[in-house]
Parts: C-alpha cells; structure tokens; sequence
C-alpha cells in the first residue's frame, strides 16, 4: 500500500468515526445549458444541487471582524465536482444559512486543497 493509499484510507476512516458531528453541506446552482455566442454568455438551464457531510466550524475573520463557517470535507467525496465549484456551483448552504461563492474576487471564499480534505472559509454574503 502506498503512502497516498494510506493516507486516503486514514482519512477515509477519520471521517467515518466522527459520526454525527458531520453537518449536511449542499452546493448549489445551475448547470449551463448552451452558450449565447452573441453575449459571450452561457445560458443557464436546471437548478443542480451537491450534498456532503462535513465538518463545521465557526470562525470570526480578523480583519472585517465578520462570522462565517469554515468547512472540512473528505476530497474523495468532492473530487468529481472539484472543477464545479464556484464555476457551476455558485451557493453553499451550512446549517440553513446561504453563502455565496465569488470567483471574481475570492473574497468570500477561501480554499485549501491538500488532495485528503477540502476546507472552505466561506463569509455570508450580507455580512
């Protein structure tokens, strides 16, 4: 067994152990259904959504003095759909409170991708 192997099983069994501390995280938003070559725009079609469990926590950012979650999730569950998000999956939904995704500034979302966990800062968007 490789490294890497192990590590995933590990990581794989971590997540199985904490049980009910894991928190339904959903990804929300449209898959694009054709392109628009007049706009340069895509054209967005059914709503599609992307639920995960996941380990939640709150954190209080330092410079803006804003709440908002930060988000732990085994990457083999989200590894499919890494390249979605925030491209199709525009919304994340934690513990009924909406965030939004912005690709354009990243402000209100900070990943980090070690290839075992996902984790996500993600701010509310009325904040």
């Amino acid at each position: 067994m490789s490294m890497k192997s192990m590590v995933r099983a590990n990581v794989k069994k971590a997540f199985k152990l904490i049980g009910d501390l894991k928190d339904p995280i959903t990804f929300r938003g449209k898959e694009p259904d054709s392109f628009n070559f007049v706009t340069g725009q895509p054209i967005f079609g059914a709503d599609t959504e992307l639920t995960l469990l996941g380990v939640v926590t709150l954190f209080k950012q330092e410079d803006s003095n804003s709440m908002g979650v930060k988000i732990l999730i085994n990457y083999e569950d989200i590894e499919d759909a890494i390249d979605l998000i925030p491209n199709i999956y525009t919304k994340v939904i934690v513990r009924g409170v909406e965030y939004t995704l912005n690709i354009a500034t990243r402000d209100s979302m900070k990943a980090t991708n070690n290839g075992y966990t996902l984790t996500m800062q993600l701010l509310n968007s009325t904040a």
